[in-house]
Order: structure tokens, then C-alpha cells, then sequence
């Protein structure tokens, strides 16, 4: 399968689209995955565009919104982290992930999925030492400080992430690098093009120590970043050291991984510019159902960490205990979590399986799979009127997909009896309120009107 890579967005996502429906035409191919790593600018509105962390002069809509309002159609299955350039008025509405529009999946501050039986892991923002280890203490409406602390990276992402076990990842994502890694690439070169980074260099203090803490550690195949504006490369090679509370065994070796001496290969790109790196698509094996699936470690991580992360609000410097992230789950919590979720997804199916042949002889990776239960809770932009109030509004109701994340969680892990009727805590229709969405009737009554459009009009 083919997975295409993506540096800095800035709102270009029509012209990102638009160059890989070119590459497909190009190549005869198919591009079966899109990753971004930051700076997406998710904008539906000017609610939202006021709330982008770039100067006023240089806010502008982009092109996200015809996607929210179904103007146009993602092309192929996106994946998103936050950078350090988001409106985060949309992006905390689902900071454990959720679907942005159809077929645009957001993966929250930090978060792990499956997808063709890859494992892929994905963190947002930016490091910066003096908000690390500070809680989630922004609150909306956000003042200008907080538009930027929004998005820096806190311990506790970085220590969920560090509680994965085997099987090691195949691919990790993040905005900014992982400190140091220049140093396992071309250095020189980097510098002869980005002559601005030789400080930070000679410092050491280009990047994130905590990301790269993070990649020693979970030791993935693949680590793409962007944020610099610079297409790079390298490797990193991994020592057997027995420090490292993750084991990584011999069958989770890759082929080229020769002597059991494990590589990551790292790889960053550009922002969306002509004549400029910011794609690159790479080939991967194909082990399991092209389908975006939940990781199940993932999800036991989240919930036995809840209590820590609903607590994660102060403002000032809270060190975590990295012990209480140690041991969260065993092999059994695994079977039960899968067991529960297989048992909620058939009854949850049950009344469309009536006339199936197939009955209820659905898989792991069925139950598994992430609902694209994408709701559109707020007045999306009109090019054709810019100044309608309404665009100026917050969004009309909270977004339910947080809700029916948190009661999945919650029913996958306990021992509460499965039984229809609870079958209405995890679909979205449920936490809408009752009344008439007249900007969700008339954005859907548009959809995929334009899209055969979009495709005719590339643009490198």
C-alpha cells in the first residue's frame, strides 16, 4: 500500500489533495493514506480563524472549510496532528481524536491507531521546557498567551505513549523533531540550506528531548516531523540496551533489520510551496484490511490514565510520577478489552444483521474500527457571504464524538452488562440537541458537488 507524507499544511489542504490525485494519475496508483504533521489550520469559520496562533495580518481561512461543509471530499484517509500554527477552538473539542470532516482524522494531543496493520502513533505541538510539565490548564475563549500554550507538548502525552508495549511501532509522527537527530543525517547540508539552525545546533537545543527520550524508547521503523521548512533525512540506530522498559523481539524485526540491530528512519518535510518538498510517498506492506482501526493498548492506556488526565489542569509546574504509568495493562486486559468491544460492535449491528448471511461472524479488526460519526456542530464559512454573524459564533452544541469516546472507554473496560439498550451511549445522534441545524441541512445539501471540480484543477 502507498502512504504519502506530508510537512506543514498551512491551510493548503485543496493543493495538497490536488498534487496527489496528480501523483495517482501520474503513477497509475493509488494513495491509500495521507499523514500531515502539523500547522493543518482545521478552519470552519471566522469563530475559529480568530483563534489561529499566526499575527492577525497573517490569518487567513484556507481552504479547510470546504471539506466541514462538504463542498469538496478528502480524496483518500487523512491523519492530522496539531503544530505550533492550529485554530485551536476546533481542535480542543476532540483533543483525544476524532474526525474532523469525513475521511480527515484529527489524532488528538496524543494518540495510537491502526491502519492496513500498521501501528501508527502520532503527537501534536511543540516543546517547550517551561510548559512540560504544566497540566491542560487553557480554558476557552482563549487569551492570546493561551493560544500558544495551547500547543505545547506536556509530560503527560509523552508518558502515555511510553507505556505502549510490543509490537513496535511502524510509524510515529510529530511536528517538531526529536533533539539531536541532525545528527544522524546529513548535518552539513541542513545547514548550508537552513544556515539559521547553527545555534540551536551548537546548543543542543534544536528539537524535543522528550520526543527523543520517546523514540529510544519505542524504537519505531519510521518518524516523519516537519516545522522547519526543510526536507531531511536520517537514521537512527538502536543499541540492545536493557535500560529500556519496552523490549522489542526478534519476530517484530523488520527484514533489513539485520543482527536484530533496529533502525528508526526519520524523515522531514517542507511546507506546501512550489517546487518545494513537502510530499513524499512511500511504500508499505499491506498486513491487514485497508480500515482505520483504534489500537486496543491504546485505549487501556487512555482510561487507566483518566483520573490522572481529568486532574491535569494546573498551571504551573506538576511533575508526574512516571511509576504510576508503568505496568497499566496485562496481556488478559487485552483479551477482555477486545472480547467486550466485539460483543458491543455485534449488538450495536444487530438489527442490519437480520437479512446478513454472514450473521454475526464479525472480526476483532471489524469491531475495532473507528466510526465515522463525524457531526458538523457549528455555522461553516460562506465564501459567498464573509460576514454572516453566524460564522462568527461558537459552535452550537459540544462535539458529541468526545462524549461517545469517553462512554466506549468506559464500557470496554468495566464489567457493566452489554446489553442493547446501552448501545445508545456510543452513537453521536444521541448528544445532539433536538433542535433544526439549519447550517447542517444546507451544507450537507451541497456536498460532493464540487469535488469531480477539485480533481480537474491540480496544482503542484
Amino acid at each position: 500500500m502507498k502512504i504519502a507524507i506530508e510537512g506543514c499544511c498551512h491551510g493548503e489542504i485543496e493543493t495538497i489533495y490536488n498534487s496527489l490525485v496528480n501523483i495517482e494519475r501520474l503513477t497509475n496508483s493509488k494513495i491509500d493514506l495521507l499523514i500531515c504533521c502539523g500547522d493543518y489550520e482545521a478552519i470552519r469559520n471566522q469563530h475559529d480563524l480568530k483563534s489561529l496562533a499566526v499575527k492577525e495580518k497573517y490569518r487567513t481561512m484556507g481552504s479547510f472549510y470546504k471539506y466541514y461543509s462538504g463542498v469538496l471530499v478528502a480524496p483518500m484517509l487523512t491523519l492530522v496532528i496539531g503544530g505550533n500554527h492550529e485554530s485551536s477552538n476546533y481542535f480542543s473539542e476532540i483533543d483525544n481524536g476524532g474526525w474532523l470532516c469525513p475521511n480527515i482524522y484529527y489524532m488528538g494531543r496524543s494518540n495510537v491507531v491502526n491502519f492496513g496493520g500498521l501501528r501508527i502513533g502520532g503527537l501534536g505541538g511543540i516543546y517547550k521546557d517551561y510548559d512540560y510539565q504544566k497540566g491542560y490548564f487553557e480554558k476557552k475563549p482563549f487569551s492570546e498567551d493561551h493560544l500558544r500554550s495551547i500547543y505545547h507538548v506536556r509530560e503527560l502525552d509523552i508518558l502515555k505513549l511510553g507505556a505502549l508495549n510490543v509490537p513496535r511501532l511502524d510509524i510515529m509522527f510529530s511536528h517538531d523533531w526529536p533533539s539531536g537527530i541532525v545528527n544522524y543525517g546529513n548535518k552539513e547540508l541542513l545547514l548550508r540550506i537552513k544556515q539559521g539552525l547553527a545555534p540551536d545546533i551548537e546548543q543542543n537545543q534544536l528539537g524535543n528531548p522528550a520526543t527523543m527520550d520517546l523514540l529510544k524508547l519505542l524504537k519505531p521503523k519510521f518518524w516523519f516531523s516537519a516545522h522547519l521548512h526543510v526536507k531531511f533525512s536520517a537514521v537512527y540506530p538502536h543499541t540492545n540496551s536493557k535500560d529500556n522498559s519496552q523490549t522489542i523481539q526478534s519476530t517484530n524485526s523488520d527484514n533489513d533489520d539485520s543482527n536484530n540491530v533496529l533502525e528508526t528512519r526519520f524523515l522531514a518535510l517542507d511546507k506546501v510551496l512550489p517546487n518545494r518538498d513537502f510530499l513524499q510517498v512511500l511504500e508499505f506492506e499491506e498486513k491487514g484490511p485497508l480500515k482505520l482501526c483504534y489500537d486496543p493498548q491504546w485505549l487501556l492506556i487512555q482510561q487507566r490514565t483518566a483520573n490522572i488526565t481529568n486532574a491535569y489542569t494546573s498551571p504551573n509546574r506538576s511533575p508526574l510520577n512516571a511509576n504510576l504509568f508503568k505496568n497499566l495493562y496485562t496481556p488478559e486486559d487485552i483479551e477482555k478489552l477486545e472480547y467486550r468491544i466485539l460483543e458491543l460492535f455485534k449488538l450495536k449491528n444487530n438489527n442490519n444483521n437480520n437479512n446478513n448471511e454472514n450473521g454475526n461472524n464479525f472480526t476483532i479488526q471489524d469491531a475495532l474500527e473507528i466510526p465515522q460519526n463525524f457531526i458538523q456542530n457549528t455555522f461553516c464559512h460562506d465564501p459567498n457571504d464573509p460576514n454572516n454573524s453566524q460564522s462568527y459564533s461558537p459552535p452550537a452544541f459540544n462535539n458529541p464524538q468526545t462524549i461517545v469516546y469517553n462512554n466506549l472507554l468506559n464500557l470496554i473496560t468495566s464489567d457493566i452488562e452489554l446489553n442493547e439498550s446501552i448501545v445508545n451511549q456510543i452513537n453521536v445522534s444521541t448528544f445532539i440537541p433536538n433542535f433544526n441545524n439549519n447550517n447542517n441541512n444546507n451544507n450537507n445539501n451541497n456536498n460532493n458537488n464540487n469535488n469531480n471540480n477539485n480533481n480537474d484543477q491540480i496544482n503542484n
